[in-house]
């Protein structure tokens, strides 16, 4: 980005694709609400106890069918910004072109991913933070691991953390990394994504794991990175709830204790491999790429 560009343009280059997203599934969630009213005034009248049960019911019934909805429309609107980024730093000879890395390190960063989620998880049970909205998690977990397992792995482990990289690493981070740090980009894209979940406990865990996912992108040169670790952290816990894999956790802190220390391992081995293996080749320098783009 043009050095010259002002503060406010550069915050507000952050903030829209953050609220473009929460715009797509308010507007969808809006919708499923104004239907919903309609089938229970044609089923109950003005009767608000039973128009409330089935709202909730409703709710329950279609979250992950109304988040696959939402995602479906938000990730062409976030892969267009950045196909328009794109043609911008090709303009201002800012881009540069990396050589593709091998699907061997995605597989890792596929099992990374996972590691990662494993001692995250098991280190907020151990920390006691997720008693302090207990309530509201168990209510949270109820709409994300609805519906048929089908539906639930289409929204939670493929749609959600494609949408959600695209915007907070393909876009945020990337951004952010045209004038600040790589350090700087990583903390601040991961704020942004703790803050977008809302909740304190989902808001620990997505800013641990944001780190990573902005580190993972940085050193592949490429959002399919964090696309894929957030995949395998996703898949991880959609696998853990259904099968009770850590159920035994919240009987146990020796058992949360084993959990975080094998995690952790995993978690230091891969991203060991990540970095000491992964080094993709530039190509295409900064300033030869935008001569290319232009012909000359």
């Amino acid at each position: 980005m043009n050095n010259n560009t002002g503060v406010g343009r550069r915050i507000w280059r952050l903030i829209y694709p953050v609220l473009v997203y929460f715009g797509t599934s308010l507007l969808v969630s809006v919708c499923f609400s104004f239907f919903v009213a309609m089938k229970g005034l044609m089923i109950y009248g003005n009767d608000i106890e039973r128009l409330t049960e089935l709202y909730i019911g409703e709710v329950y019934k279609y979250s992950n069918l109304i988040s696959i909805i939402s995602n479906v429309i938000a990730i062409p609107l976030m892969l267009l910004f950045m196909r328009l980024d794109k043609k911008r730093r090709y303009r201002e000879g800012t881009i540069e072109v990396y050589d593709k890395t091998g699907p061997l390190f995605y597989a890792a960063v596929l099992f990374l991913g996972a590691a990662a989620a494993i001692t995250a998880n098991n280190l907020i049970n151990i920390s006691g933070l997720i008693n302090l909205e207990l309530e509201e998690q168990e209510e949270l977990a109820k709409l994300i691991y609805s519906g048929t397992m089908v539906i639930e792995i289409l929204a939670v482990v493929i749609l959600a953390p494609i949408a959600e990289e695209l915007v907070f690493r393909g876009l945020v981070f990337r951004r952010l990394r045209e004038n600040t740090s790589f350090k700087m980009a990583a903390f601040i894209s991961a704020l942004f994504f703790a803050l977008y979940h809302g909740n304190l406990v989902q808001g620990v865990y997505a800013f641990m794991l944001g780190l990573l996912m902005a580190f993972v992108c940085e050193r592949f040169k490429s959002v399919l990175a964090s696309i894929i670790f957030h995949i395998g952290a996703n898949g991880f816990s959609v696998l853990a709830t259904e099968t009770s894999m850590l159920d035994v956790v919240e009987k146990s802190n020796a058992a949360a204790l084993i959990y975080i220390i094998v995690g952790a391992a995993l978690t230091l081995f891969f991203l060991w491999i990540v970095y000491e293996k992964v080094h993709p080749r530039l190509l295409i320098p900064a300033a030869s790429a935008g001569q290319e783009e232009s012909g000359t």
